[in-house]
């Protein structure tokens, strides 16, 4: 079921009947779908769950929590949910972060293996596909005269300021020099 320019916050339960994921989507019974289909291959707490129940010959359970309108703030109404059941009904729930757009307090620990993980997930044919698309994308922004929002002074400043303090390679050191040397040239 969807609800024309609504999102839905959702949970999925097991055939006991015991939640263990909250998620939001604008069509929910397709993002039941891409769980079940992704579930054998992932390494997720969530998928493992998800095949286990798809073992015994079963799938997992939708419950659509509340549809919410554009604007409101659907994140905050997940990571409630998800903040609720863990802590005042007792589920166990599968959700890796506590809910919203991505993971919150990431330490630096976890974000250098997160990226390990994700460079080693990634074959050679996924990175050709990713530069190709890239490089399309590129070509496509050319082709139609597309260019880029220039950069305000006041963002320039904000740029050089978070750079303050910090070490830079040679080669940023040469690209930076024979970047002010064609900005002279052009003057």
């Amino acid at each position: 079921m969807t609800v024309a320019g609504h999102v839905a916050v959702y949970a999925l339960d097991g055939p006991d009947g015991e939640i263990r994921y909250v998620g939001k989507s604008i069509d929910p019974e397709q993002r039941l779908l891409a769980h079940i289909a992704g579930a054998r291959r992932s390494k997720t707490h969530k998928g493992r769950w998800i095949a286990k129940i798809l073992d015994t010959g079963h799938r997992p359970g939708l419950r659509v929590l509340g549809w919410h309108l554009p604007g409101e703030d659907v994140d905050a109404n997940e990571r409630n949910w998800i903040k609720h059941l863990r802590q005042d009904h007792g589920y166990k729930l599968t959700n890796a972060t506590e809910g919203g757009d991505g993971r919150t307090n990431w330490s630096d620990t976890d974000k250098l293996e997160h990226g390990r993980i994700i460079r080693r997930s990634m074959t050679a044919e996924v990175r050709a596909r990713m530069r190709t698309a890239r490089r399309r994308t590129v070509e496509l922004q050319r082709a139609s005269g597309w260019k880029p929002k220039p950069i305000t002074e006041e963002t320039r400043l904000k740029l050089s300021m978070s750079h303050v303090g910090k070490r830079q390679s040679q080669e940023t050191i040469a690209k930076r020099l024979a970047t002010i040397a064609e900005r002279k040239a052009k003057q």
